[in-house]
């Protein structure tokens, strides 16, 4: 039996919607994922960094809005194309009627975004400058060790060409408390042209990430809206580490409605991506070069509300093809479903199917996934080939606008190892002014029985955030593992 005390400690530069205590419960609903351990650490400080300044829906260009990765290319081709014939978007009910968006994507939406212009504009000739400093640190007390981490980061925008940040960071475990890992990088919008350059650290997400797409890619088979990935194209690192963002020099120009991105990156990764926007959304094709030589062609369309995605690619010197393609759509009002097909040849042959459902006043949630994955190359114990099916069943109710309550019950099967394995899971969230309280249950059963619990309270007056969190967990064996996020 284990225990474990977290206290964290944040410090920044805050804007309205950041405030909510509960702010992980918006970038779940944006993401689709079904609970913090799927998104990675950069991702999750990605979106953060836009709730502190949400995005200008009035005012960004396309290509802002590409890369700020909130968007379907649906959704970025049908809101630049009404903004040019009607102006400015006056009202989110507005925003819920442009085709693309609807009452469910704009709720899901708007902690992010804004209507208002909140750009940083230069004043005689001289650009107005923004600084954000944000600062972390977390101790940790195990089996009576204290251990601690902390992060330090500064963000500088100079109107709307120049912006630029400077990170570091000492993660627990470390040999002294030196800063164990650094981050940086600086960017260049044109003025002239439509396009930018970035030095430093950057992120490089292109198609549905069979070709590149930098940083860990989250298991998206868990609700339709996750089905589809959202690529930014180029996109400038925001985080406190950049330990999975590239490292080199990236430029993006856009003539009309093509887009040219190229890239260079330490050690050895030489990219190329030229996309085409359509009113229906988005057609690219991509090159890498990092010791494989890499080819796919993509595509990501809407059609009357049905998002259709795919991409193939191509192994030049393994003479290897992959593909993956799916579609989701809506049935009636409350209920979508999505599928996804995956053909990684020699890797694995997937399908996936999930549906979810709200009741009218979303108050409700229910979401219902199933999953069958087939491995060529037999696992250890298997020996034609080995198989793994796995369901899940979401379901979440907001008794009040102050309490919430989720579960999650996993039955997974697969012909090797441990046949069987069952997680089931409680959340509770309560919300209170500047404080919220969150407390989960999970009991697991595979190897044998394994289970945690833990209580957390949330203090957010203004540009401070108090975490402290109490846990207590048992696990005695790697397949009964239990993974938790930590801020």
């Amino acid at each position: 039996m284990y225990c474990v005390i977290l206290v964290f400690l944040c410090l920044s530069r805050v804007g309205a919607d950041a405030r909510h205590p509960d702010e992980m419960e918006h970038i779940l609903r944006l993401t689709g994922a079904s609970s913090a351990e799927q998104l990675d650490a950069e991702e999750v400080e990605r979106l953060l960094n836009i709730l502190e300044h949400p995005l200008d829906l009035n005012h960004a260009s396309d290509a802002v809005l590409i890369s700020s990765g909130l968007f379907t290319p649906y959704q970025v081709a049908s809101l630049t194309d009404y903004r040019s014939r009607h102006g400015n978007i006056l009202s989110y009910m507005e925003l819920s009627a442009i085709d693309g968006f609807n009452a469910d994507a704009v709720a899901d939406l708007r902690p992010f975004v804004s209507l208002t212009a909140n750009e940083i504009r230069s004043m005689n000739g001289i650009p107005n400058v923004r600084n954000d400093l944000s600062v972390r640190t977390s101790g940790k007390w195990l089996e009576g060790l204290p251990d601690c981490s902390y992060g330090v980061k500064y963000t500088m925008q100079a109107g709307q060409r120049l912006v630029g940040g400077l990170g570091l960071t000492r993660a627990y475990g470390g040999e002294s408390y030196a800063p164990s890992a650094y981050t940086g990088n600086v960017q260049w919008n044109f003025s002239r042209l439509r396009g930018k350059v970035i030095a430093g650290d950057f992120n490089a997400r292109f198609g549905q990430g069979l070709a590149l797409w930098s940083g860990m890619l989250m298991d998206n088979v868990s609700s339709p809206s996750a089905m589809m990935r959202r690529p930014s194209g180029l996109s400038r690192s925001a985080s406190f580490t950049g330990s999975t963002a590239l490292t080199g020099a990236a430029l993006e120009l856009s003539i009309g409605d093509f887009t040219f991105s190229t890239a260079c990156a330490y050690p050895f990764l030489v990219l190329a991506n030229l996309a085409w926007t359509c009113f229906n959304g988005r057609v690219s094709l991509t090159h890498v070069a990092d010791g494989q030589m890499r080819t796919s062609a993509d595509a990501a369309l809407c059609f009357n509300g049905v998002n259709v995605f795919a991409e193939s690619m191509y192994i030049w010197n393994e003479n290897i093809p992959y593909l993956v393609a799916g579609t989701d759509f809506g049935i009636g009002e409350n209920v979508r479903t999505g599928v996804q097909l995956k053909c990684l040849t020699d890797d694995m042959y997937s399908v996936a199917v999930s549906t979810s459902g709200h009741d009218d006043a979303r108050k409700g949630l229910v979401t219902l996934s199933a999953s069958g994955i087939c491995y060529p190359e037999p696992k250890k114990g298997d020996e034609d080939y080995s198989v793994q099916v796995r369901g899940q069943l979401d379901c979440e109710y907001s008794f009040t606008e102050r309490f919430r309550i989720k579960a999650r019950v996993v039955e997974r099967f697969r012909t090797w190892g441990n046949a069987f394995q069952t997680d089931v899971r409680a959340d509770f969230h309560y919300v209170t002014g500047e404080f919220a309280f969150m407390s989960r249950v999970n009991v697991l059963k595979c190897e044998g029985l394994a289970g945690l619990t833990y209580l957390e309270a949330v203090w957010k007056p203004g540009n401070l955030s108090l975490y402290v969190r109490q846990g207590v967990f048992c696990v005695d064996d790697w397949d009964d593992r239990i993974y938790v996020y930590e801020r």
